[in-house]
């Protein structure tokens, strides 16, 4: 760790990670149009999109193996191997053919982008590799390196993989990869807590107003386990019941 934590790799991608929490600092989490025909193809972010509403549409098509499995559905190593079988074909619909030499490097970063299928589970390891991915496209200038693109990461690319990757975990199961428990700020993701503080950095909120549940509509809802506990709409974005001002009025920052 001490080796990787001082390495130009480990600077960089925690430099990516920063500009995207300052390019969405004050503004609304932008939801995503579920809808491939919604997109422009010739756009390269909206590339990135389809490439996600692709892969989301997968998990609806492989069902869950029936019976009772202990550690998660083993239904997410078809889905895995599907990914693995269609990797390359996925850069390539992405990417220029200037690219395409670079799909045997970028292709392992979305591989494990979503889960061990192995192990049928989930954790931040494999959010990081996602977020490694999005950093190996604008380094080597496959996405535009502008601001527009990083909040265009941080504010509609994110969310969009949370939204599959929240589908996934919801459909098959997903055990959360090394839980710490009480120690650990989620079993599951960390980049939307950075972006979610990131887009309220500027806010006027007072400590009675952050734990004032009115802002948090969302937070005590409790429904049977018959599919996700929040909805991506219901967590990623929604209207405040009221002004803060100058607090933006979308946050991608999860509910309790």
């Amino acid at each position: 760790m001490g080796v990787w934590q001082a390495s130009d790799a480990h600077h960089t991608l925690l430099l990516f990670l920063m500009r995207l929490a300052d390019a969405c600092v004050g503004q609304p989490t932008r939801l995503v149009p579920w809808d491939r025909a919604a997109l422009d193809l010739n756009d390269s972010i909206d590339r990135v999109l389809a490439l996600l509403l692709e892969l989301d549409a997968w998990t609806d098509d492989i069902a869950p193996l029936a019976g009772g499995q202990r550690f998660g559905n083993r239904a997410f190593r078809t889905w895995g191997a599907r990914l693995a079988e269609r990797v390359q074909v996925l850069h390539e619909t992405l990417l220029p053919t200037t690219y395409h030499p670079l799909i045997h490097e970028l292709a392992p970063y979305l591989l494990d982008a979503f889960g061990s299928f192995v192990r049928i589970d989930y954790g931040t390891g494999h959010e990081l590799h996602f977020v490694a991915w999005l950093c190996f496209l604008v380094r080597v200038g496959a996405l535009p390196p502008t601001k527009d693109t990083e909040t265009r990461l941080a504010l509609e690319v994110i969310p969009a993989y949370l939204h599959v990757t929240w589908h996934l975990q919801d459909r098959y199961a997903l055990e959360p990869a090394g839980s710490h428990g009480v120690w650990g700020l989620d079993d599951y993701h960390f980049v939307p807590y950075i972006l979610g503080a990131a887009q309220l950095r500027d806010s006027a909120l007072n400590p009675a107003e952050i734990s004032d549940a009115a802002l948090y509509p969302f937070a005590k809802r409790r429904e049977p386990r018959t599919g996700p506990k929040l909805s991506p709409t219901d967590t990623l974005a929604y209207q405040l019941p009221r002004t803060v001002s100058p607090q933006p009025n979308l946050c991608m920052m999860p509910s309790a």
